[in-house]
């Protein structure tokens, strides 16, 4: 069996009534927030294609999908520093250019007759394009004057999933690695590639008078993050028990 999907979507988001208000909130000398009475509506754009593949007589299942996403008039936070006087000004902003596109693939099947022992292959990529705006500005210069200086970060995203699930007598075995490898650029820094990867084992299993037990243990590594304190492995362990009385 094949299937084949194409979808639009559009939708808008009001800015807040608390950004839309021309008030000056200079509580805190050194840092001032500013409204902005100017601001428009968000629209967002979706386009998304879907392709499926089914084999029922060997129970291979096969998902290919895109998608595209525009942003207009997305409300950033304008940041204005003056070195002279140490003040820092916030005031939202409408800013244009923020979109982002993926596609994902999706593959599984089983390995044996009995349909006991199943793989499973995830795939994903992203890319983000975030726009931001950043102000320059002089002493004496009012904030909203400030020439504006739009800050651009690239960020590419690629995410990789296998898993495998085994039935056998009531026991439900599950191990699943995803890798998920970060690039980020931007104008003033260097670029930065991060990387998590995720080992998870879970197994569950229904006890007399249907209490639902589960274990699991995940080993999660970082690497690449700027913080060094994050670069390590940590492990997590949970063991639960319930039932259902309904």
């Amino acid at each position: 069996a094949y299937g084949c999907t194409l979808r639009h979507r559009m939708s808008q988001r009001t800015p807040s009534l608390l950004q839309m208000m021309e008030v000056r909130d200079n509580r805190d000398p050194l840092n001032i927030s500013l409204g902005n009475p100017d601001l428009r509506q968000m629209t967002t754009n979706l386009i998304s294609l879907g392709f499926d593949m089914s084999n029922k007589q060997r129970w291979h299942d096969l998902n290919l999908s895109a998608y595209y996403t525009t942003h207009s008039h997305a409300v950033a936070m304008s940041s204005v520093y003056d070195p002279q006087t140490g003040v820092r000004t916030t005031r939202p902003v409408n800013v244009d250019g923020n979109y982002e596109l993926g596609a994902t693939a999706y593959y599984g099947l089983p390995l044996d007759r009995k349909k006991s022992l199943w793989l499973s292959f995830d795939l994903s990529g992203n890319y983000y394009h975030s726009v931001d705006m950043q102000r320059s500005s002089t002493s004496g210069k009012p904030a909203i004057e400030a020439d504006a200086t739009r800050s651009i970060v690239h960020t590419r995203q690629m995410v990789g999933k296998t898993a495998v699930r085994y039935d056998f007598h009531g026991v439900n075995l599950n191990y699943a690695f995803k890798a998920d490898l970060r690039n980020i650029l931007t104008q003033s820094q260097p670029s930065t590639t991060v990387t998590d990867l995720s080992n998870q084992l879970e197994i569950s299993y229904v006890l007399p008078w249907n209490i639902n037990t589960k274990a699991s243990c995940n080993v999660i590594t970082r690497l690449g993050y700027t913080d060094r304190s994050m670069n390590r492995s940590v492990v997590l362990c949970g063991l639960s028990a319930s039932r259902d009385f309904g």
